[in-house]
């Protein structure tokens, strides 16, 4: 069952952390929401030979994400026994700079539409 697509007003903030991860950090849904704070630290096992994110939110939840991005998409995926999660996103070609990337998630029990875009980006 696919749920309607829903704009959820917010922002992200990406940053490195050192010279070979990514922090991003976002925060959605104008405060309407008891829980509406998440992060991602985003990087390579130099010995796995593999892209992984970590996830962690404001309600406590961890979770560890394999990741691959071929230059117009990215999808983190999560196979836990307890649970799976997807998530593919469409990133715009040469707007990799502003953050424009529109997505969707996918999980055992739902599925989940997010566009994530540039915060005041003039």
């Amino acid at each position: 069952m696919e749920l309607p697509a829903v704009e959820v007003p917010g922002t992200t903030t990406v940053e490195w952390l050192g010279e070979s991860l990514l922090v991003a950090q976002s925060e959605f849904g104008d405060g309407r929401h008891a829980h509406s704070e998440m992060s991602f630290v985003l990087g390579r096992s130099d010995a796995n030979d593999r892209f992984v994110a970590l996830y962690q939110d404001d309600r406590g939840v961890c979770r560890e994400f394999a990741m691959t991005f071929d230059g117009e998409h990215w999808t983190m995926i999560r196979e836990d026994p307890d649970f799976h999660q997807r998530f593919i996103a469409d990133v715009e070609k040469d707007r990799i700079p502003l953050g424009n990337v529109r997505g969707r998630g996918q999980g055992s029990r739902m599925v989940q539409v997010l566009r994530v875009s540039p915060a005041d980006s003039a």
